[in-house]
């Protein structure tokens, strides 16, 4: 990890244009770089091409129970690593069970990324899946990718970074298609580039943004922090990110 990484650089311009995320910028910039760079063994996806459609088929993610096998020890130590070095760094809280809970999901995330890359090899283009849960992991959908001219929709894990096709006006929660209940927020401005979908049949939402390349896995977290105000947006009036 260096002064002139690309992944702390992007945090920086983030914390500098919008002060109020600074605080959490700095979390992220000391921890996302630790978990990208981990020395963590994790044993492939050992599915074949037929098992892994065959599970799909009957709904069910890829990543069952248990685990394919991983470096426990190695995880351990990564989530100490990043506890000491927040703790270290006087970040409030850094001991607190929620804080904690989240360091230990982190600390797992190189595992999941190997499992991510390894199905998303299997089905380069995404399977048949109209869920809007993950069919690696079975986490829900961190964000919406709107890609190329068509913005065809693809959704992305956050967990394992894996992307799947969805109906581009179903709602990823309930399934809704109805155009009277699905509606769009914008932000501040107007910006074409991200934008909150939300359902009322459900009142969740989504949050979408456009690009014309997947996001790289290690800039997903990042990208959900830059639009952290969609976030705000919606839950003024009344979504939450996931209804029951």
């Amino acid at each position: 990890m260096t002064e002139k990484d690309p992944l702390r650089a992007r945090l920086r311009s983030l914390a500098a244009g919008a002060p109020e995320l600074s605080a959490a910028a700095s979390v992220y910039g000391e921890v996302l770089p630790r978990v990208r760079d981990a020395d963590f063994r994790a044993s492939p996806l050992a599915l074949s091409l037929d098992a892994a459609e065959g599970l799909l088929s009957r709904g069910r993610p890829l990543l069952g129970d248990p685990l394919p096998g991983y470096d426990a020890e190695g995880a351990a130590r990564l989530q100490s690593d990043l506890e000491a070095v927040l703790a270290g760094g006087g970040v409030g809280g850094a001991s607190s069970p929620d804080l904690l809970e989240a360091l230990s999901k982190y600390a797992m995330r190189p595992a999941y990324r190997r499992w991510g890359a390894d199905a998303m090899a299997l089905f380069p283009e995404g399977p048949r899946w109209e869920r809007g849960a993950c069919w690696v992991c079975g986490d829900p959908a961190l964000l919406a990718e709107l890609r190329g001219n068509v913005q065809a929709r693809r959704l992305r894990c956050g967990r394992c970074a894996a992307s799947w096709g969805y109906p581009r006006l179903a709602c990823v929660h309930c399934g809704n298609e109805e155009p009277s209940t699905r509606g769009v927020l914008l932000p501040e401005g107007g910006a074409e580039t991200s934008r909150v979908e939300t359902c009322d049949a459900c009142r969740g939402y989504l949050k979408a943004i456009v690009t014309h390349d997947p996001v790289p896995a290690d800039l997903l977290a990042v990208v959900d922090l830059e639009t952290l105000p969609l976030d705000f947006l919606a839950r003024a009036r009344g979504y939450e990110r996931y209804p029951r």
